[in-house]
């Protein structure tokens, strides 16, 4: 018979044994509160976390450099939750993937919120919120997100006030130049698929991109630029059954590329331009806008800013409400089309 010692010593050694297994066993589920989600170990390039289960009271992503994924168990189909706070990225590179699950948020809510740069949120859907995704922070991309039945799809705003404004996605800053919206489905919104407002940036030439998004249904516009919003690409998108315009580009909207969309059966008009320069419309398809007022136009510009710098080449532009192409300028108003 062994000596009680020696019986003691294997017992001892089988149990450092199993909470080693357990400690080093990742959890399939983490459940966060609603401050944080724990960083976990610190290294260099932070470690891809388990999924984890929102908390329905909002919480705060704040491990910079680190990818979240929000837990999806249904088989062939998504997980549902509903949350009364947001989820707030608050620091930089930080990828949030929803893994295709619905987020339900009260109206007077934003949904997902993001405050640092170069952030990715993906593959959400997000229902109800006041603004579904809102982001404050250069060079984010938000990408293969749906978003339905928010005040608005999308919403870009810049400023030093930060007041909440009604949107589905919404760039938020002094400075949110630099971002990528791609590969979004924004329907049936009850104020505009995509809205970006005085998104003004340090570096003028920074390129800022939407392409490749569904965008149809919404009560007001498809896309609106409204005060100061420069350099941005708008291209390969379908902006279709909005019930305003399909694209507005209003009061100093600058250096605004539409190229290569189809626009088509908005209410209104297709395009909408007012006092808006330097802009390029090519080789987009414009059809059917303004049957709703029988008034609309493919393209309709009223400016008083309309100089060497705005071109409009190879669209087709055809059976819209009123005019293919109509324009009201000032006298000091020159065009290159």
């Amino acid at each position: 018979m062994k000596d009680p010692s020696t019986i003691a010593a294997i017992i001892a050694v089988i149990l450092i044994a199993l909470i080693a297994f357990v400690l080093t066993t990742s959890p399939r589920f983490e459940f966060v509160g609603l401050q944080t989600i724990p960083g976990g170990t610190s290294t260099t390039t932070p470690p891809i976390a388990p999924c984890f289960v929102p908390n329905p009271n909002g919480m705060i992503l704040e491990q910079s450099g680190r990818t979240y994924t929000i837990c999806n168990s249904a088989s062939g189909g998504k997980d549902s939750y509903s949350l009364t706070g947001p989820i707030t990225i608050k620091e930089d590179k930080i990828t949030l993937d929803c893994q295709n699950t619905e987020l339900r948020f009260p109206s007077t809510k934003n949904g997902i919120e993001i405050f640092g740069g170069k952030a990715t949120v993906k593959n959400c859907t997000i229902t109800g919120a006041d603004n579904g995704i809102y982001v404050q922070g250069p060079f984010s991309t938000v990408s293969f997100n749906t978003l339905t039945k928010n005040n608005n799809g999308i919403k870009l705003f810049g400023g030093k006030n930060f007041g909440s404004a009604s949107s589905g996605i919404m760039l938020v800053g002094e400075d949110c130049r630099g971002f990528t919206i791609e590969n979004n489905n924004a329907y049936k919104n009850f104020n505009n698929g995509i809205y970006a407002y005085q998104c003004d940036t340090r570096d003028s030439y920074t390129k800022s991109y939407m392409k490749n998004n569904v965008i149809r249904e919404n009560e007001n516009n498809g896309i609106e630029f409204s005060a100061f919003q420069p350099y941005t690409k708008v291209e390969f998108n379908a902006i279709e059954k909005n019930g305003n315009n399909g694209i507005e580009l209003n009061t100093a909207s600058q250096r605004t590329h539409i190229r290569e969309n189809k626009i088509e059966s908005n209410y209104n008009n297709g395009i909408y331009i007012l006092d808006s320069n330097p802009w390029a419309i090519f080789k987009n398809k414009i059809k059917l806008n303004g049957a709703g007022t029988a008034n609309g136009d493919g393209i309709s510009i009223v400016s008083d800013r309309l100089g060497s710098g705005a071109s409009m080449i190879a669209n087709l532009i055809e059976a819209n409400g009123k005019n293919g192409i109509s324009g009201f300028f000032s006298s000091s108003a020159s065009s290159s089309r």
